[in-house]
């Protein structure tokens, strides 16, 4: 599996597992609705780090726990 479809995994499982829909999810941590549509989907590529961090952040874990393999 690839580093995006990790990534786009496991944010869809983690935002759900804490009860938000992507909208109220972008909206939680301040971030266009589309545009975080876009990368949870995995059609966004070119993510900067600092989004991954933002991202991480809304969810609580590290960002690294967004790129691994999901268990």
């Amino acid at each position: 599996m690839s580093v995006l479809k990790n990534l786009s995994s496991n944010i869809c499982r983690l935002r759900t597992a804490q009860g938000f829909t992507q909208q109220s999810f972008a909206e939680h941590i301040g971030m266009e609705y589309k545009y975080f549509q876009k990368i949870e989907s995995g059609r966004r590529r070119n993510i900067e780090l600092k989004t991954i961090e933002k991202i991480a952040k809304g969810l609580k874990i590290e960002p690294w726990q967004l790129i691994r393999p999901p268990l």
